[in-house]
């Protein structure tokens, strides 16, 4: 009868989950897709893919090719409802329902129903697909603080200006799962093929996710190899970097065709929006505060696992690449912050394993859990508030 009780919860709970999300992107985006601003990329992304999709080349940037799954799906949508704006706002809601459910897989596949609560599992992926840096001063609330101006000072998991920012989110959970999971080399050959393939499409989507994994991925395979230099470790470094290859190639073949290439120019986007460093470390706070609450416990209480400690390498990476690099092609885009804000997004949906882990095992108490939940709620509501407010001015506009 429980476990009956307990599907028909799921069931149910993940129904109005997907509403609630779909009303939401839709209710930001769609505003967006049909005005014209140099702020939201919307309006622009969807004319581009109208064009890619009837192969018009004078009608799309050449950087469309770097990444052309994401305009080739939006230009079919389009093409079936025969409004393209109305077609980026439907791959919009798929991305965001793909990442919902990747969020709510890898929640489950780590802690199954024995350890969270059906309706648990539900609520931690909604407020996972919308979390936002933590407004301490209550700003906008007060109006002291734009949507805008929070979001480019700290940047954020889910930009609500960008459809693009959706579309490799769910498959980045899911290679990352994966990937951990081959350290336990039980049928790792299956598990790199999927993950070749996943990060392939990962690419073809947005390459935001590749740029910050394959050096991360790169760095702990080679790490292990030289930890224990045996054949059997050689077989499975040299399984790995194969996986790699076809998302490598195309990213190397995508930048002779528009692609981002990179230049070296320390802090340059991080104050662009912020007035000094203290300002700008306060902000990368703001962002995370969650996750470093989690990283605090676990290493008081010495209980620091080996995916909390690569999600934070790959948070550390995307970190880096945005406040050092820029591309020179179009430095005031500050692409690289795509990488940060990607590490930021897979930071926190570890951090919320590792987090019920350690309640389950009795290390984090009843009220220790419920002020790390509480704070990853305060991250949620500045995000749906983000989405709910943000395209008032568009709105306005239609």
């Amino acid at each position: 009868m429980t476990d009956r009780r307990n599907k028909i919860i799921f069931i149910v709970g993940n129904v109005i989950a997907c509403v609630v999300i779909t009303l939401l992107v839709v209710w930001n985006f769609y505003p967006q897709s049909g005005v014209v601003d140099a702020y939201s990329d919307s309006r622009c992304h969807a004319e581009w893919a109208k064009a890619f999709f009837e192969k018009n080349p004078a009608g799309y940037a050449p950087k469309v090719k770097a990444y052309p799954l994401f305009f080739y799906l939006t230009g079919l949508a389009g093409s079936l409802v025969n409004d393209i704006h109305i077609g980026i706002v439907i791959i919009g809601v798929l991305f965001a329902l793909i990442a919902f459910g990747a969020i709510e897989y890898y929640i489950f596949r780590r802690l199954s129903f024995s350890v969270i609560s059906p309706i648990g599992c539900i609520l931690y992926a909604f407020a996972l697909s919308f979390a936002w840096p933590v407004d301490f001063t209550f700003s906008l609330l007060r109006g002291k603080m734009s949507i805008s101006e929070l979001y480019l000072k700290v940047l954020c998991t889910n930009p609500a200006h960008s459809i693009t920012a959706l579309a490799p989110k769910g498959l980045s959970i899911l290679v990352v799962m994966l990937f951990c999971e081959c350290f336990a080399k039980k049928q790792y050959e299956r598990k790199m093929l999927i993950i070749s393939v996943l990060l392939l499409g990962s690419v073809l989507l947005k390459p935001s996710f590749y740029q910050f994994f394959v050096i991360a991925g790169t760095v702990v395979v080679i790490a292990a190899f030289l930890r224990r230099p045996n054949i059997s470790n050689f077989e499975f470094t040299l399984c790995m970097a194969l996986s790699f290859i076809p998302a490598t190639a195309f990213v190397i073949n995508g930048k002779s065709e528009g692609g981002i290439g990179f230049a070296i120019s320390p802090f340059e986007c991080i104050l662009k929006w912020n007035r000094n460093l203290l300002e700008a470390a306060w902000s990368v706070f703001m962002g995370i505060f969650f996750c470093i609450l989690v990283l605090v416990v676990s290493l008081y209480k010495k209980s620091f696992s080996k995916e909390l400690g690569f999600a934070w390498l790959c948070y550390a990476i995307g970190t880096l690449e945005y406040i050092l690099l820029v591309e020179p092609a179009d430095v005031e885009s500050c692409n690289f912050a795509w990488g940060y804000m990607g590490g930021m997004f897979l930071l926190f949906v570890v951090s919320v394993v590792e987090m019920e882990k350690l309640h389950d095992r009795g290390v984090i108490g009843k009220y220790g859990i419920n002020i790390l939940r509480g704070v990853l709620l305060w991250h949620a509501a500045v995000g749906i508030y983000a989405y709910l407010k943000f395209a008032e001015p568009y709105r306005l506009s239609m």
